[in-house]
C-alpha cells in the first residue's frame, strides 16, 4: 500500500498540517474528559486545583479535563480555570480545561469544548448553530494554531440532541457542516455523575467499579456521516476523579506526552473507550495510520490492520475481535463483518485485511471484547471500542444535464436509480448514467436509499 493521505480538521491545519503518514511508535494514555469542581456543581469543597491532584494520585490517571458548566462560569472562573490547569500540568500528567455548553432541557443537550477560553454565555445555550458556525469559527480563525476539540455528552434523543431539531430542522447536511469540524468525540458511557451525592467517596473495595459503555447512539451518528471517535465520561461531581469507575478514554500519542500533544490527539480521534482501566491497545492501519483517521487514497483493495494486545494483569485472557462496516451517508448502521472476526487467547497481536472499495466511502469500527476476571473491577468480560478507519470513495462531482433515470459505477454488478444516496458516493471517473437499465447488472436492492 502506498502512503495515505489523512484529512486533518480545518482548525488544526495551521500547525499539523496536511502531510503524508509514516511508521511511528505510540504510546497509550488514560483519562477522563468529563468532570465538575465546585466551579460549577461540583462538589462545594473541591476547587480545580485538588480536582486534578485526585486525578493523577487517587485516580491513576494520565490527563483530566474538568468541563464546567459554561452558565455558571464567570470570565474570572474561567481564568482560575485556565491558571489551575496550567499549575497541575507536568511531564507525567496533563490538566485540560473545557466547559459543557448549553443545557439538557428543551432537547438541546450538553456538548464539551476544550481548550476554548472564554465562558459562553447562557443567552447562548441551545443555539449550536450560532456558538459552531460563528463563535468558536471565528476564534479559531483568529487564533490559528490553538486546537479547539469538542465531544457529545450522554447522546439521548437521536432526532433533536445538539441542536439538530430547534438550529436545523432536522437539516444533517448544515448540521454535519457546522459540528463535524469541531465534534471529535462522543460518549458511549457516562457516569455515575453522583449529581445527587456529591459527597460520596468509595471504600477502598468498591473503586474502579465496572461500568458498561454502548455503542448504540454513535453508530447512528456514524450512519449519517459525522466523524466521531468514541470516549466514555465519568461526568464526576464527587471527589471521586478516576477513581469511581475503571472505565477509560485511551489516546495514542507519539513522542513527548505533553498537552499540545493530547489535544492534537484527540483533534484527531486517535482514541478508544474501554471498560479495563488498564487495557492497552496498540493499532496500525496500513502505512502508519491511526484509527481516527481519514484515508484518502488506497492502493488495492484491502487496509492491514493489526492490533498489539496487552493487559499486564490479565495476561490469560480471551480477546474476541469484531469488526463493523458501514457506508458513509447511508443512514444504514454498521453491521458486523463475520469474516473478519478473530480470536485470541493472552496478550498479543491480531492481525486483520479489511476490504476497501474506490467507489463508496466506508468505514470500519473495530470492537474488542475481554473474556476474564479483572482483579480490579471483579467483571468477567470488558468491552474496548476503537475509533472508526474511514476509507473515502471519490464522490462525482459531474452529474448529466439530462435526467437519466439510471447510474451505476464501472467496477460494480449493481445499479441504482439516479436519486439514490449511493449514488454521491461513486467517484466520478467510475460514474455511469443510463437512459435504460444496464445489461448485466442487478438493481440495488431497495433502491432508493
Amino acid at each position: 500500500m502506498k502512503l495515505s493521505k489523512v484529512i486533518t480538521p480545518f482548525f488544526c491545519i495551521a500547525f499539523l498540517g496536511i502531510a503524508e503518514v509514516g511508521h511511528t511508535e505510540h504510546r497509550v494514555y488514560f483519562g477522563n474528559l468529563h468532570a465538575h469542581s465546585k466551579l460549577s456543581d461540583g462538589n462545594s469543597t473541591i476547587d480545580p486545583g485538588e480536582a486534578y491532584r485526585i486525578a493523577r494520585v487517587e485516580g491513576n490517571l494520565d490527563f483530566l479535563s474538568l468541563s464546567e458548566h459554561n452558565h455558571m462560569l464567570t470570565g474570572d472562573e474561567m481564568a482560575s480555570l485556565i491558571q489551575a490547569a496550567d499549575q497541575a500540568t507536568s511531564s507525567n500528567f496533563v490538566a485540560l480545561y473545557g466547559q459543557e455548553y448549553s443545557t439538557i432541557n428543551s432537547g438541546f443537550n450538553h456538548t464539551n469544548i476544550h481548550n476554548y477560553p472564554e465562558a459562553i454565555p447562557d443567552w447562548l445555550n441551545g443555539q449550536y448553530q450560532r456558538v459552531f458556525s460563528q463563535v468558536l469559527a471565528d476564534f479559531a480563525l483568529n487564533n490559528l494554531g490553538t486546537t479547539i476539540l469538542a465531544g457529545f455528552n450522554h447522546p439521548h434523543e437521536f432526532a433533536t440532541d445538539y441542536g439538530l431539531k430547534s438550529d436545523y430542522n432536522g437539516d444533517w447536511t448544515g448540521f454535519i457542516r457546522d459540528l463535524d469540524p469541531f465534534v471529535q468525540l462522543i460518549a458511549i458511557g457516562n457516569g455515575p455523575a453522583d449529581v445527587n451525592n456529591k459527597s460520596f467517596v468509595p471504600t477502598q473495595n468498591e473503586r474502579f467499579e465496572h461500568r458498561d459503555i454502548t455503542k448504540g447512539r454513535w453508530f447512528q451518528y456514524l450512519s449519517h456521516g459525522m466523524h466521531l471517535a468514541p470516549k466514555v465520561d465519568h461526568d464526576s461531581h464527587s471527589p471521586t476523579y478516576g477513581f469511581r469507575v475503571a472505565t477509560r478514554t485511551a489516546v495514542w500519542i507519539d513522542g513527548t506526552f505533553n498537552k499540545a500533544r493530547l489535544l492534537e490527539a484527540l483533534s484527531s480521534r486517535h482514541c478508544y473507550s474501554t471498560e479495563d482501566m488498564n487495557l492497552t491497545i496498540i493499532a496500525r492501519v496500513g502505512d502508519g495510520n491511526l484509527p481516527g483517521d481519514i484515508i484518502e487514497e488506497v492502493a488495492g483493495d484491502s487496509i492491514a490492520i493489526n492490533l498489539s494486545i496487552t493487559d499486564s494483569d490479565e495476561r490469560a485472557a480471551r480477546y474476541i475481535v469484531n469488526v463493523y462496516s458501514g457506508v458513509m451517508g447511508s443512514e444504514n448502521v454498521a453491521i458486523r463483518v463475520e469474516d473478519l472476526r478473530r480470536v485470541r487467547t493472552g496478550n498479543g497481536d491480531v492481525s486483520l485485511m479489511l476490504p476497501t472499495e474506490t467507489d463508496v466511502s466506508l468505514y470500519y469500527v473495530i470492537h474488542i471484547k475481554q473474556e476474564s476476571s479483572d482483579p480490579v473491577s471483579g467483571c468477567s468480560r470488558d468491552d474496548a471500542y476503537l475509533a472508526p478507519i474511514w476509507v473515502e470513495g471519490q464522490i462525482g462531482d459531474d452529474w448529466p444535464s439530462d435526467s437519466a433515470p439510471y447510474a451505476s459505477s464501472r467496477k460494480s454488478k449493481v445499479y441504482h436509480l439516479a436519486n439514490c444516496g449511493y449514488v454521491q458516493s461513486i467517484s466520478s471517473k467510475n460514474l455511469e448514467y443510463h437512459q435504460d437499465p444496464p445489461e448485466g447488472k442487478r438493481l440495488h436492492k431497495g433502491c432508493p436509499r
